[in-house]
């Protein structure tokens, strides 16, 4: 909601687009086509499952629903690499000792 308003023609700097902001490449790796005539990110029901199998993703590679909506707003690379600097400093690694941007 915050992201998008509801709209599906949302449309953010980061090229991110759609009612679950998907950017190009997750689009693609949840086969949602985009091309000169269709953009199917911005497709509420393929999105909307698209967004579903995604967040089912994350959340079997955390265990974690918080970590997992982590990851899906801040990228699964930026947690695992927080996750990873709390590991090497002996910290926990639960979503509340990570250190993430506001």
């Amino acid at each position: 909601m915050v992201e998008s308003a509801f709209n599906p023609m949302a449309y953010s700097r980061a090229r991110a687009s759609g009612l679950w902001q998907f950017i190009p490449s997750t689009g693609r790796n949840y086969n949602l086509k985009q091309d000169w005539w269709k953009d199917e990110r911005r497709d509420i029901v393929a999105a909307t499952s698209a967004a579903l199998d995604y967040l089912q993703t994350i959340y079997e590679m955390h265990g974690d629903w918080f970590l997992a909506l982590a990851s899906y707003n801040w990228g699964e690379g930026a947690v695992a690499r927080a996750i990873k600097k709390n590991e090497a400093k002996g910290l926990p690694t639960d979503y509340q000792s990570l250190t993430m941007p506001a």
